[in-house]
């Protein structure tokens, strides 16, 4: 994991956001404003997989990894209380350009939202 500080490490990156769930939402709503794109959301329940949310498909972290080996700038931000599980299962994939959910934190949106 990298501390990133800047928007600039979006920038021609295929990002996906782990958690789809509230946390998920605050930060897709930061990457939009700022117009990041997202490719999709993950989540480990696989429940949700196959669903939309929030008009991004929730995929499974064994379609991450396969994406991950196609498209080679992957970058996954966290957005999930489940930080520690999500990191162990990224490394245990071989992902490790990811950004931490405490990271996105401070997040704040436009007032005229």
């Amino acid at each position: 994991m990298k501390n990133y500080k800047s928007l600039s490490v979006y920038k021609d990156r295929d990002v996906y956001i782990f958690g789809a769930s509230g946390g998920g939402e605050i930060v897709k709503d930061f990457l939009e404003c700022h117009d990041v794109p997202i490719c999709a959301f993950v989540d480990s329940n696989k429940e949700k997989w196959g669903a939309s949310f929030f008009g991004y498909e929730v995929i499974s972290p064994k379609k991450l990894q396969e994406d991950a080996k196609v498209y080679k700038n992957v970058l996954v931000q966290i957005a999930s209380s489940y930080e520690n599980e999500i990191r162990d299962e990224l490394k245990k994939m071989n992902i490790t350009d990811y950004i931490s959910s405490v990271s996105y934190t401070h997040l704040t949106l436009p007032t005229n939202r």
